[in-house]
């Protein structure tokens, strides 16, 4: 288990299979299946987890959209993944946030004076 904590929240990713090749890793693996979340919770966990060492997969062609997340281990493998999100730490939803971070990519940087 990984557990992740941030301003934005507090989750913890747990494998559910062992390291596998990228490429058998589809919509259709049975643990990715056992493991589909909203667009809200992955954003959420892209937030919280600021996406490092994992990937999100999305599924939009047929019913509501769906997400699950990857864990890499090295290069061509990951793992399928649960996520719990413990708590989120926010009062506007995830995609507001992204949203406001896609219009000013510099916000909460602290300016450097250069000479």
């Amino acid at each position: 288990m990984m557990k992740y904590e941030n301003e934005y929240g507090t989750l913890n990713l747990i494998p559910v299979t062992s390291a596998l090749p990228i490429g058998d890793i589809t919509y259709q693996h049975p643990a990715v299946q056992a493991n589909l979340m909203t667009l809200e919770e992955a954003e959420q966990v892209a937030l919280i987890t600021e996406n490092v060492g994992i990937q999100i997969g999305v599924h939009l062609s047929s019913g509501p959209p769906a997400a699950y997340v990857v864990l890499h281990y090295f290069r061509g493998s990951a793992a399928v993944c649960r996520c719990d999100i413990v708590s989120w730490h926010q009062s506007l939803p995830a995609n507001d946030i992204l949203e406001d971070l896609h219009k000013n990519p510099y916000a909460g940087l602290i300016p450097v004076a250069c000479f």
